[in-house]
């Protein structure tokens, strides 16, 4: 039986399957970079206990990739629900990444790796493709793949960075991260033309080819166990090709390596989506978190600020202490985001930082308090 339903005539509805599949990439996402600490590491991470390693291992095995590819395809199909409208030009949705690309760059201060001025970047690109012709779309996402191989495999990448670890190194205090983050905020605009982003500008692509084709009204109703199984079957084939590959550097690590996560990726989407409109007990926790989801660039931002307060050395550096009580926080502050985004969603229109996007995109104040 169908739990929930996002179709009907008149105004679009909003997919709130699409809002619980961002949660879930986001705290997959959120898992993987407290793992690591947020580039700087884990201080015990060689005194580990056998309980840690394998823990780390696990979750490693389980979503790192697959979830960051999800979350590059939301980005895609959130486009792609935007670009639909023909009244919203181009050339708007254009400064909109703009803008996009300038949180970005603010995020940085806290946290190198932050991705959204390649988002910002990558979306800019997307507008080029707009209106191709739906064959051309995912063949365009199958040639920026293939680009990306082959510029791997021949090592052309146009700038080779510094480590930006330095900023948050120890033994930096705060004020020499201060005084740092220009001159890495120049590295990072430069690393913008890095061939490894050709990949994130692909699943945008594939994003907005699923859109296009329609796949993305009806897939409540259209995913069944039999897509589920045949998409386990395929993951499970690809991961026992990619095991061999795992430590390796060669290019083709990279090819089976994208294969895996497009694979895993694919099979998590319709184990959640199929879950959310099926399962009864799954559709109520998914659910829960659909206001997670909705204020997906808040919380992934404020991932970034309080990693900085928490686990840099310059803050409380928390970053020591074993890997399971860093991930029983990371869930903790998981739930935390999620009681907030519900109380906040419950007075207020958007999320923060998606109501402060919306305004500098339309460049006037919108209304902010729900009626």
């Amino acid at each position: 039986m169908l739990i929930n339903s996002t179709m009907g005539g008149g105004k679009p509805q909003r997919i709130h399957s699409i809002d619980a599949l961002r949660a879930f990439a986001l705290f997959g996402i959120l898992l993987i970079h407290t793992g690591n600490g947020f580039g700087i590491g884990l201080v015990d991470s060689i005194n580990a206990s056998v309980i840690s390693r394998y823990l780390e291992k696990i979750i490693v095995a389980l979503v790192n990739g697959r979830c960051a590819l999800i979350f590059n395809v939301l980005f895609g199909i959130s486009f792609y629900l935007i670009l639909r409208k023909p009244s919203y030009s181009s050339l708007k949705f254009a400064w909109r990444c703009f803008i996009l690309m300038l949180i970005g760059a603010i995020n940085k201060y806290f946290y190198g790796g932050d991705i959204l001025m390649i988002y910002g970047f990558c979306g800019m690109l997307l507008t080029f493709v707009r209106n191709f012709p739906k064959k051309w779309i995912i063949i365009f996402a199958m040639f920026l793949y293939i680009v990306f191989f082959v510029l791997q495999y021949l090592d052309l990448s146009l700038f080779h960075n510094a480590n930006e670890l330095k900023r948050h190194g120890e033994n930096i205090s705060f004020r020499e991260c201060h005084e740092l983050y220009l001159p890495s905020l120049w590295i990072y605009v430069k690393d913008l033309l890095s061939p490894a982003h050709l990949i994130t500008l692909a699943n945008f692509c594939i994003g907005y080819w699923l859109g296009r084709i329609g796949l993305i009204e009806k897939w409540d109703s259209l995913f069944q166990k039999k897509h589920m199984l045949y998409s386990a079957i395929i993951y499970l084939l690809i991961a026992a090709t990619y095991l061999p590959f795992y430590k390796d550097v060669s290019a083709l690590h990279d090819v089976v390596g994208c294969a895996f996560n497009l694979a895993g990726g694919t099979f998590y989407t319709i184990v959640v989506i199929w879950s959310y409109n099926h399962l009864r007990i799954a559709h109520k926790v998914l659910s829960w978190f659909e206001s997670y989801g909705k204020c997906g660039l808040t919380n992934y931002s404020m991932q970034n600020w309080f990693s900085a307060i928490f686990l840099y050395y310059f803050g409380l550096a928390f970053n020591g202490y074993s890997f399971v009580a860093i991930m029983l926080c990371a869930i903790l502050f998981f739930i935390l985001q999620n009681v907030f985004c519900r109380w906040w969603l419950s007075r207020f229109n958007n999320g923060p930082m998606e109501y402060l996007w919306r305004c500098a995109t339309e460049r006037r104040l919108l209304q902010f308090r729900k009626a």
